[in-house]
């Protein structure tokens, strides 16, 4: 498998497992803030993934808000440990997900 390939998987996997917890469909965000989901493509991997990881782009974490209350989105770093990445997410999922919490 390609590095896309292997995020594209990553992605779905995350989604799959956080639907199952009551969060919405999954996003995962690179550094230069932008982000994928599931949502946004058919089945074959996204180009725009490779077209990212070309750029030197590379993934942050996943962002998820809850689907049927109110409450804090998930935030996932995207190499456990990340402490700058999770405050970056955090704060990109309040900003995003603000009229959920």
């Amino acid at each position: 498998m390609t590095e896309a390939e292997c995020i594209v998987y990553r992605l779905r996997k995350k989604t799959r497992h956080l639907f199952y917890r009551g969060y919405g469909t999954a996003q995962l965000v690179f550094s230069d803030l932008s982000y994928v989901s599931t949502t946004d493509w058919a089945p074959e991997p996204p180009m725009e993934v490779e077209a990212l990881l070309q750029a030197g782009e590379r993934p942050l974490g996943f962002i998820a808000p809850l689907r049927d209350r109110r409450g804090e989105p998930f935030v996932e770093p995207w190499q456990s440990g990340d402490e700058k990445a999770c405050a970056e997410l955090r704060a990109l999922a309040r900003s995003r997900y603000y009229h959920r919490m």
